[in-house]
């Protein structure tokens, strides 16, 4: 299944998809979202020119796409409970004055690697699915480095950190599994 037949699909089973030509999303200042507007519609968002090619930017819409079924079967607001984690974490990253607590903290980041923990496995099964070519181990390579970089961005209240690129990327080089930063307790339950 190509990118355009994807997207297709994706809004068929009730997402909407919004595709950008900008190499950021504004707001978001990444590539690619997921997210329900207060009208309660659920949204996929992606910044054409952040991909350097079309194989990331089909897995990246997989993973997306990972978040959305999220949503669909309830997983989304059963992990996120009465906080939204990745509000947390942008008001973390964008408000520097303003404190949270340790407690806030560290659910938030909880809530955060627990979703995409989840997503990153529902991704490379959604390949699976759709016959999609994907380097298994590269894209875990990838999806490692992700979960890390959420881990550095709450210890280091930003998201860029050139130092911290190479740094990850040994920690996860040649790892064959998702390292999710998860308890073996919730590492468990994920995995079931």
């Amino acid at each position: 299944m190509d990118f355009d037949k994807l997207v297709k699909f994706i809004k068929w089973t009730g997402c909407f998809v919004r595709l950008y030509t900008k190499s950021e999303l504004k707001g978001a200042k990444c590539e690619a979202t997921f997210c329900v507007s207060v009208k309660g519609n659920p949204t996929i968002s992606i910044a054409l020119l952040g991909f350097s090619d079309d194989e990331t930017l089909i897995h990246t819409l997989l993973h997306e796409y990972a978040h959305y079924l999220q949503w669909v079967d309830g997983y989304w607001d059963k992990v996120h409970g009465k906080n939204d984690g990745w509000d947390i974490v942008d008001k973390h990253l964008r408000y520097k004055r303003k404190k949270l607590t340790g407690e806030q903290i560290k659910t938030a980041r909880r809530t955060v690697l627990l979703l995409e923990y989840d997503a990153e496995m529902r991704a490379i099964n959604l390949a699976r699915f759709f016959s999609i070519h994907m380097n298994e181990a590269d894209y875990l390579q990838s999806a490692n480095s992700y979960m890390l970089s959420i881990k550095y961005a709450f210890e280091n209240k930003q998201w860029k950190h050139p130092e911290l690129d190479t740094k990850i990327s040994r920690k996860v080089a040649g790892v064959n599994n998702l390292l999710a930063p998860l308890t073996s307790k919730e590492k468990k339950i994920m995995e079931g």
